[in-house]
C-alpha cells in the first residue's frame, strides 16, 4: 500500500499558515526580505534575521529574589493591618460617641414632647387660678364695697406669689410664664 502525499508536499512538514494573515509572495523561496524604509535608495534590504541581530534590547530591570518580595509584602501588610486595626477602633469610638449623643437627643426630644403636655397643662392651670382669684377680688369688692388686694387675698389662702405669677411690686399679673 502506497501513502500519496498531500498535493503541496513543500509544505507537509511545516506549520499552517493562513493566507489571511499573512500573504503569500514569490519570493518567500528565497529568504523572508522586509521592506523597510530605506533612507536612501542605495541602501539594500536587510533581512529579518540580521535586522533582529542590530536591533537593541532595552536592558532588563533586576529583579529582586521572591523572598525580599515575600519579605516587603508581610512588612505591608503587617503596616497595614495595623493602620486598619487603628482606623476600625478610632471608628468604633465615633460611633459609640454618636450613639450616645443621639440617645441623649432622644431623650431630650421624649422629655420635650411630655413636657409640652405638662406645661399646657400648667398654662391652663395657672389661668384659671388666676381668673379665679381676680373673679373672686371682684366678689369682694361688690358685696363688702371695700378694695382687698391681690397679695391680701394670696395671704389669707397662704398662696405664694410665685405659683400664680403674681408681681408684688406692680400688683398685677403677669404673662402666663413665670
Amino acid at each position: 500500500m502506497s501513502t500519496k502525499p498531500f498535493k503541496n508536499g513543500r509544505g507537509v512538514d511545516k506549520p499552517f499558515c493562513s493566507p489571511f494573515t499573512t500573504p503569500h509572495r514569490n519570493d518567500d523561496d528565497k529568504g523572508i526580505l522586509i521592506d523597510a524604509p530605506r533612507a536612501s535608495k542605495s541602501e539594500p534590504l536587510k533581512s529579518l534575521s540580521m535586522k533582529r541581530l542590530f536591533e537593541e534590547t532595552p536592558p532588563r530591570k533586576r529583579s529582586r529574589s521572591s523572598t525580599e518580595n515575600d519579605n516587603d509584602d508581610r512588612i505591608s501588610e503587617e503596616k497595614n493591618k495595623v493602620l486598619y486595626r487603628s482606623d476600625l477602633e478610632s471608628l468604633k469610638e465615633r460611633i459609640r460617641e454618636k450613639e450616645v449623643s443621639l440617645a441623649a437627643l432622644k431623650t431630650s426630644l421624649l422629655y420635650r414632647k411630655k413636657n409640652e403636655d405638662l406645661e399646657g397643662a400648667i398654662e391652663k392651670w395657672i389661668g384659671g387660678c388666676q381668673a379665679a382669684l381676680q373673679d373672686y377680688q371682684e366678689h369682694l369688692r361688690e358685696r363688702n364695697g371695700q378694695n382687698v388686694s391681690m397679695s391680701d387675698i394670696l395671704s389669707f389662702f397662704d398662696i405664694t406669689p410665685d405659683k400664680v405669677c403674681y408681681s408684688v411690686d406692680d400688683d398685677t399679673f403677669s404673662p402666663r410664664k413665670c
